[in-house]
């Protein structure tokens, strides 16, 4: 009966060490952003001539995982992630509605990810950009978190996400903001911190 308790009492203080040693070093590895981050910077950029009207796509892509059978558990479900063969199909569709999208002049995109667990590693951010690779492409992270727990029995992983920006135009500026009263200690750890980019363009008067 004593080996029992020991051997009960040895897996216990191997969690704690281990949710201590994970919390310790999300708190040491944890992103923080400044309020405000220059994503791009050029002064001398081209003005925007003989254009009096733009068109704009504003689109959150989930990633490529959100789709409509996707049961999500953040909103509820039972899923954490599709099937890879399903993140790929949906990622493929995206670029493929993208490219026939020739009259945009901004295309604003959320929910992009660059490496994350759940959409299998897959560089969205370069794939979006060589998509019309004469457009400029801003990238501004607002979810970089080495390990997310959730759900215990098959946790989300990685992530390392954000919002994309393609435009016809090079800009002057493209500037990350931090949105205030993010997510407290713990949870903040392991969650996005929420942001909006700002680009501004010169127009000729």
């Amino acid at each position: 009966m004593k080996n029992l308790f020991k051997i009960i009492f040895g897996l216990i203080c191997i969690l704690v060490l281990g949710f201590v040693c994970l919390i310790g070093y999300a708190t040491v590895s944890d992103y923080q952003p400044d309020p405000t981050v220059v994503v791009f910077e050029k002064k001398e950029a081209k003005a925007i001539s003989g254009q009096k009207n733009f068109r704009l796509l504003i689109w959150n892509i989930g990633y490529g995982g959100l789709g409509r059978d996707m049961d999500f558990f953040y909103d509820g479900g039972k899923q954490v992630r599709p099937a890879r063969q399903i993140v790929e199909k949906n990622i493929s569709a995206i670029e493929t509605f993208i490219a026939r999208q020739n009259e945009i002049d901004f295309f604003l995109f959320q929910e992009v990810d660059q490496k994350s667990k759940r959409s299998y590693s897959v560089d969205e951010v370069s794939k979006i950009a060589k998509i019309f690779s004469q457009f400029h492409s801003s990238f501004g992270k607002n979810y970089d978190v080495f390990f997310v727990p959730v759900p215990p029995s098959n946790p989300l992983g990685s992530v390392l996400s954000g919002l994309q920006t393609l435009a016809r135009f090079e800009p002057v500026s493209v500037v990350r903001h931090s949105f205030p009263g993010n997510y407290a200690w713990p949870q903040g750890l392991f969650m996005l911190d929420r942001c909006f980019l700002v680009s501004k363009y010169l127009l000729e008067t």
